[in-house]
């Protein structure tokens, strides 16, 4: 495709500006990460951008990437502020074990394998901030979670061939970042107004 450089820029600077939503929440309050999440999303992309520069992803690979900067801006930011925890509760725990099981999965798998691994790590990266976002939703900014879909939305927009192997990271991407938001929205409102 011959603009996708710019389409892939965008993306990246949809994901930027993500993180600054997120770190300007972290400073008004009551906005506070889930560092586990928070920490997979920032390796999992960075794994899934060497896989699909390798794969030939060419400029469909800088969303990828930036969904990985972004994350560990927030999460470096959080840490100096001392803000959100790493909330290891079994749940998060099994997580984040299932999730680094996959990572080093997708990490030295090829192909389908490779994919299917970066799948499941990003699936049980995102459960704890979703089971958070439900719980208390007001310790989350959808705002955020739509830009990050956006962000990722570029990557599928920006691949010159399409095929599941480039495509999947990024459209499960969307699909956990509306869920996400969706979520906060709902909850939020709900809380709000308890008779609806």
């Amino acid at each position: 495709m011959i603009y996708a450089h710019y389409v892939a820029l965008f993306g990246f600077a949809i994901q930027m500006a993500a993180a600054v939503i997120y770190c300007r929440s972290i400073v008004l309050a009551p906005v506070t990460p889930n560092r586990v999440s928070w920490l997979l999303w920032a390796v999992i992309p960075l794994v899934a951008t060497f896989i699909a520069l390798r794969d030939g992803a060419g400029w469909a690979a800088l969303p990828v990437f930036a969904a990985g900067l972004a994350p560990t801006i927030v999460l470096l930011f959080a840490i100096g502020r001392k803000s959100g925890t790493w909330h290891f509760t079994p749940f998060s725990i099994l997580c984040l074990v299932i999730s680094l099981i996959a990572l080093v999965i997708e990490f030295f798998g090829y192909g389908i394998v490779a994919v299917i691994a970066v799948l499941i790590a990003e699936l049980a990266a995102s459960l704890p901030t979703i089971h958070k976002a439900w719980r208390h939703p007001e310790t989350e900014s959808a705002l955020t979670y739509f830009f990050s879909m956006t962000s990722a939305a570029t990557a599928l927009i920006a691949l010159e061939t399409w095929a599941f192997v480039q495509a999947a990271f990024p459209a499960l991407v969307v699909t956990l970042m509306l869920i996400i938001a969706l979520t906060i929205l709902l909850r939020k409102r709900s809380v709000h107004d308890p008779q609806t």
